[in-house]
């Protein structure tokens, strides 16, 4: 059971096909070359509070998982912590992705 005060690890993970992982050339003809690259952020449902951000730039093909340490706030007692983990990619229009997490909270 998760209780107010505990700590947590949420871990994201960023896992794309070869044609598409950080790293890989960008296609952008008009502008300079440059590697795709990824920002993982994990914050309160909403976007009340940023818990965490990575860059990413790791080789063609991999998985990258980020791991974020957070503190269950005494606030989310006897409800559920909501997180919202958020995948930016800072080469590309429209690629974004965002997953939702709820984390059962006891009362203690």
């Amino acid at each position: 059971e998760t209780l107010p005060g505990d700590r947590l690890t949420v871990e994201v993970c960023l896992s794309l096909p070869h044609e598409r992982a950080p790293g890989c050339p960008v296609h952008a003809p008009r502008s300079p070359p440059s590697a795709e690259a990824w920002l993982l952020c994990l914050s309160d449902a909403g976007g009340a509070r940023l818990r965490g951000l990575v860059g990413v730039a790791a080789p063609p093909g991999a998985e990258h998982v980020a791991k974020f340490a957070i503190k269950v706030p005494g606030r989310a007692a006897g409800s559920s912590l909501r997180l919202e983990a958020h995948a930016f990619c800072c080469s590309y229009v429209g690629v974004d992705a965002e997953a939702q997490l709820a984390v059962p909270v006891g009362r203690g």
